[in-house]
C-alpha cells in the first residue's frame, strides 16, 4: 500500500538510515575507548580511595540516593582496573558490531557507573554521550557494517522509524534548544560579549582563539549567531516541506559551529560527539551516494538499494511494540519536563512532578545544558598548592619538581589534560567546595608516599590558594590571591593502593 504524504514526512523527519546509525555506533565505540584510555592514566588519583576523592567523601558530599556505581563497590586500584578493561572490551565489541545489543548495554551501564564515581570530572560531552547512548540502545544499530550482519545475514530495511529514533533525534535537538534558552544573561542577549568572555579563559583558549579574541566585532557577531542557531536551528531539521534540503542546511550549520569551537577552544570531546551525532540526521540519499563510492559498505557486500528500490521501513522495534513504546514515550516526556524545569524553574505546576526525578536519575537521563549559561565565566585563575614540611620548608604539592611560585603559569600547558583542567575549574566552584579538603589530603598523601624519602621530611600541613583574574570588556582587573583552604593533615597509614 502506498504511503501517504504524512507517512512519508514521518519517515523523513523521524526515521534514521541504518548506515547513519552504524556510523554513529562505530564513532561511539571509538569515543568510549579513547575516553577510557585517557582516564586510565590517572586511575589511582581519580577513582581509588588513595586518590583525590575517596568513596567516603564521594558518598558523604556528592552522592544522590538514586545514583548507583559498580566502581564504588571497592576503592582498590585493581578493582577499578578490572572495570576499565571490561569497559574497554565492551567498547571494542560495540565498535565492530559483534553481539551489538549486549555490548551496547554493557558499555552504557559501565559508563553510568564510571560517571557516578567522580562527578567532578564530568562535562557536557559526558552527559550528552550517556543520554544519546540510552536512546540508541533501543535501535538496531548493529544491523549494518557489523559482524552481526555477517553472522546472521538477512535482508534489512534501509531506515528505522520508531519512538526510539524520534527520541534520539530530538534528544540532540533539545540539548541545543534548552542550552540556547539557558543563555539568558546580558552577555548573550544584549551585549553580545559572551564569546569574548569565553575566549578570555586562558586554559580553554587555542592559538586561533587568541587571534579571534582581538576582534571584538567578530566575537559579538558570533555570540548572537550561536545563540539563535542553538535556540531555533534544530527546528529546521523537521520542516515538513523539502525536509531533506533543510536537513542539509541544519547539519552543515551545526558542523560549522562545532568546527569553530574545536578551532578556538579546548572543551574536551563535546564538539566531536556533536559532529558525530548530527550524522544521524543525514538523509538516505546521502548514504546512497556514499555507498556507491564505497562498494561493500552494507552487509551484503553489494551496492545498497537506491531510494526507489529500498525495502520497507523497519518497525520491529518501532511503533508496533506497545509496551516498550509507552515506556519510552513517558521517559521522553519526563526528559522534556526535566529540561523545562531547569530553564524555567518558577513553573510550580511542574515542580509537583519532582518525586518522579529518580525515574530519570537511575538511568542517568538527568541532564542540564548550562554550557556557558546563563552567562559565561568572567573569572579565570590558577591554583597554588603549598605544603609545609615537618622541617619548615615549603614545597609545591601539585608539581613537586617546581618551586612554589605566585607567577602566572601558562594555563594552556599547566594542566596535564582536559580532565584535570575541568577538575580544577570545578574545584573553584561552590558546588564542589566539599571536594577541596579530600583533594588537599590526597596531595599530602602523595607527597609522603613518593617524595618524603628523597626530601628527608614528611608533609602534614597544606594551604591552597586561588589566584583569581576577573575579565572585563576593558582591561582585566588586577589579580587577587585568595586563601581557599588551610589545614593540618593528621598522620595516617598510607594505603598501598586504597584497600577497603
Amino acid at each position: 500500500m502506498a504511503l501517504t504524504a504524512w507517512q512519508k514526512w514521518l519517515d523523513r523527519a523521524f526515521g534514521i538510515d541504518l548506515r547513519a546509525l552504524a556510523t554513529f555506533r562505530i564513532g561511539v565505540g571509538l569515543l568510549l575507548l579513547y575516553d577510557l584510555i585517557d582516564r586510565a592514566r590517572f586511575l589511582e588519583a581519580h577513582y581509588t580511595d588513595f586518590g583525590a576523592l575517596p568513596r567516603v567523601d564521594l558518598v558523604g558530599n556528592l552522592w544522590h540516593p538514586a545514583y548507583w556505581s559498580l566502581h564504588v563497590l571497592s576503592g582498590d586500584s585493581v578493582w577499578q582496573a578490572v572495570l576499565f578493561v571490561l569497559a574497554g572490551v565492551a567498547a571494542i565489541v560495540l565498535t565492530i558490531g559483534w553481539h551489538t545489543r549486549i555490548a551496547g548495554w554493557v558499555s552504557w551501564l559501565l559508563l553510568l557507573s564510571l560517571h557516578a564515581r567522580n562527578p567532578i570530572l564530568l562535562q557536557g560531552g559526558d552527559v550528552l554521550l550517556r543520554v544519546l547512548m540510552f536512546w540508541a540502545l533501543w535501535l538496531p544499530w548493529g544491523a549494518v557494517a557489523s559482524l552481526d550482519a555477517r553472522r546472521v545475514p538477512q535482508r534489512a530495511p534501509q531506515r528505522v522509524v520508531s519512538v526510539a529514533s524520534f527520541a534520539l533525534l530530538w534528544q540532540l535537538a533539545l540539548m541545543y534548544i534548552f542550552s540556547g534558552f539557558m543563555k539568558s544573561g546580558p552577555a548573550w542577549v544584549s551585549e553580545g560579549s559572551a564569546v569574548f568572555y569565553a575566549l578570555s579563559i586562558d586554559a580553554m583558549r587555542t592559538a586561533w582563539g587568541e587571534r579571534l579574541l582581538a576582534h571584538r566585532d567578530w566575537c559579538q557577531a558570533m555570540t548572537f549567531a550561536a545563540l539563535y542557531l542553538e535556540r531555533f536551528g534544530p527546528l529546521l531539521a523537521f520542516v515538513p516541506w523539502r525536509t531533506n534540503l533543510w536537513r542539509w542546511v541544519t547539519v552543515i550549520a551545526f558542523w560549522g559551529l562545532h568546527l569553530g569551537l574545536i578551532a578556538t577552544m579546548r572543551i574536551g570531546h563535546f564538539p566531536y560527539l556533536c559532529i558525530l551525532a548530527w550524522v544521524l540526521y543525514l538523509p538516505s540519499s546521502c548514504w546512497d551516494v556514499l555507498s556507491r563510492i564505497a562498494v561493500g559498505w552494507n552487509r551484503h557486500g553489494q551496492v545498497p538499494c537506491t531510494s526507489d528500490e529500498r525495502p520497507p521501513v523497519d518497525n520491529r522495534l518501532g511503533w508496533t511494540n506497545r509496551v516498550l513504546n509507552h515506556a519510552l514515550v513517558w521517559l521522553f516526556v519526563l526528559v522534556g519536563i526535566w529540561n523545562v524545569r531547569i530553564v524555567w524553574p518558577g513553573l510550580k505546576s511542574l515542580e509537583r512532578l519532582k518525586p518522579l526525578d529518580p525515574v530519570l536519575i537511575v538511568p542517568r537521563l538527568d541532564q542540564s545544558w548550562g554550557m556557558f549559561a546563563p552567562y559565561t565565566l568572567t573569572e579565570d585563575g590558577w591554583w597554588v598548592m603549598v605544603g609545609t614540611l615537618d622541617d619548615g620548608r615549603q614545597v609545591n604539592l601539585w608539581n613537586p619538581a617546581e618551586p612554589v611560585s605566585d607567577d602566572k603559569p601558562d594555563l594552556r600547558a599547566a594542566y596535564v589534560d582536559e580532565r584535570w583542567r575541568k577538575y580544577f575549574m570545578n574545584l573553584w566552584q561552590l558546588e564542589f567546595s566539599a571536594a577541596r579538603e579530600p583533594f588537599s589530603e590526597w596531595l599530602v598523601r602523595r607527597w609522603n608516599r613518593d617524595q618524603a624519602a628523597a626530601a628527608g621530611s614528611e608533609c602534614h600541613h597544606v594551604e591552597m590558594y586561588f589566584w583569581i583574574e576577573r575579565t572585563a570588556l576593558g582591561e582585566p582587573d588586577p589579580w587577587e590571591k585568595l586563601l581557599v583552604l588551610k589545614q593540618d593533615v593528621p598522620e595516617k597509614p598510607i594505603p598501598a593502593s586504597s584497600p577497603d
